[in-house]
């Protein structure tokens, strides 16, 4: 793994965020149209609407269940990248790497964080990227 590889693998921990936040809005819409569907067509509608109905009920907890696995495993992907950084078994350098990449603080703002100055805080990180390129021959399948 090169020093960019390194930095762009931590950086996917952002991204996948975001993914989560969008698949839950997916599945938040999904119920809803759950909700929308569950009508109660009691005595007024042909059994083909009952069946209709239960057909598109059956399809949206068939897409929830997808949903909730692919949310599951990038939760998986984002606990890999957590547990590279704390194996670098340095409070100081796993400091900059949670605050920069984990929290997704800019340089300026880990710094502040920190207490660090800027230029402080990007040594830090050039020296974790480098321990992580050395200790980590291939980076980790991060494929969103």
């Amino acid at each position: 793994m090169t020093v960019d590889e390194a930095r762009e693998w931590l950086e996917s921990y952002f991204y996948y965020g975001k993914k989560i936040l969008a698949l839950e809005s997916e599945m938040s819409e999904l119920r809803l149209r759950a909700m929308g569907s569950g009508i109660n067509y009691a005595g007024t509608q042909s059994s083909s609407k009952t069946n209709n109905t239960e057909k598109v009920l059956i399809d949206i907890a068939d897409e929830e269940t997808r949903i909730e696995m692919e949310i599951n495993a990038v939760h998986t992907k984002r606990a890999e990248i957590r547990a590279v950084i704390d194996s670098l078994h340095n409070p100081d350098l796993e400091a900059v790497l949670i605050t920069r990449y984990i929290s997704g603080y800019t340089l300026e703002q880990t710094a502040q964080q920190l207490q660090y100055s800027v230029e402080s805080v990007k040594k830090k990180t050039n020296k974790a990227l480098m321990l992580l390129a050395k200790l980590y021959t291939k980076i980790p399948d991060n494929t969103l």
